[in-house]
């Protein structure tokens, strides 16, 4: 077996992208005013949040502005972490990718603060009411980092069930004000952590997963098996970040089954996807062979 200090946990490989070309350009340039043409996809979720009879530990729902009822779609599905991309806008926090969608059905609080808050607040503190993990909600910070941090603080104090509570966890990835996170005694919140940041042995209070860009350290597509260096190397990034006490995720995976297995039986913690309904299908299936089958399937920390 390979000595683990051949092989940093640090990034392998930074990725040097090509030039863009003019039309690339112009496309990028133009892309948050097509995305500003199209009607929203949210609405506010007026109608009870319905969680599912099961909840999936490592389902993750990516992007949520490709669907139209982000929280609603996901409780509903299991899955036990979210992630919602917000921008700061005349004090008030919007939801939205490239641009912030501008309209009071849009903002995190209608569509996720005030939702959750009333639904865990009917569950004695969970999101579902036979799970005792933790529900995560990442917050993808896309303005100004400590000016964005201030005005979320500021809202969650008014829920008092999205803090210190042992069922729920709020990070904040994106642009991560560090200080002030840290700093704040009521401890509103952690920072999703980066792969570079796994040697320093941040506090798992403070950073309690650890996120980073699959295709920025792997090669493999999805397709067939993975390559036993890069599996390798991956089970190495999920060891050393549960001897941290952290989970570990990535973006930008293959979206697809096979991807989903390889990556689930490596021990990764959290599964990131847009196709909702196909990754509670597979998961739910995991789930129903490891409870038939215990000694089969790999027993993730």
């Amino acid at each position: 077996m390979r000595n683990e200090k051949q092989k940093p946990l640090a990034p392998r490989r930074k990725r040097q992208g090509s030039t863009i070309g003019s039309w690339s350009f112009i496309t990028l340039l133009c892309l948050p005013l097509f995305h500003q043409t199209r009607p929203p996809l949210f609405r506010a979720e007026n109608e009870e949040l319905r969680p599912a009879a099961l909840a999936l530990p490592q389902a993750h729902a990516h992007n949520d502005y490709r669907h139209e009822k982000p929280l609603w779609e996901a409780i509903s599905r299991g899955f036990s972490s979210v992630e919602a991309d917000v921008h700061l806008v005349n004090g008030e926090l919007y939801l939205g990718h490239w641009i912030p969608r501008i309209s009071d059905q849009t903002t995190l609080r209608a569509l996720y603060l005030q939702p959750l808050s009333a639904l865990m607040s009917r569950q004695n503190g969970k999101v579902y009411p036979n799970f005792e993990g933790i529900f995560y909600l990442m917050i993808d910070i896309k303005t100004n980092a400590e000016a964005t941090y201030r005005v979320l603080r500021d809202q969650v104090l008014q829920y008092p069930v999205l803090q210190n509570n042992p069922h729920f966890r709020l990070f904040i990835s994106g642009n991560r004000a560090f200080d002030l996170i840290q700093q704040d005694p009521a401890g509103v919140a952690a920072v999703d952590g980066r792969l570079s940041d796994l040697p320093r042995h941040v506090n798992s209070t403070f950073m309690p997963v650890i996120s980073d860009n699959f295709r920025h350290h792997f090669d493999w597509r999805g397709e067939g098996r993975m390559p036993a260096e890069e599996r390798e190397y991956l089970q190495r990034l999920v060891l050393s970040a549960h001897r941290q006490g952290k989970k570990l995720r990535f973006w930008n995976i293959p979206d697809q089954p096979n991807a989903w297995e390889v990556l689930l039986n490596a021990g990764l913690d959290f599964i990131s996807t847009d196709h909702l309904q196909g990754l509670e299908q597979f998961l739910s299936a995991h789930q129903k062979t490891a409870t038939a089958e215990p000694s089969s399937v790999v027993q993730l920390k």
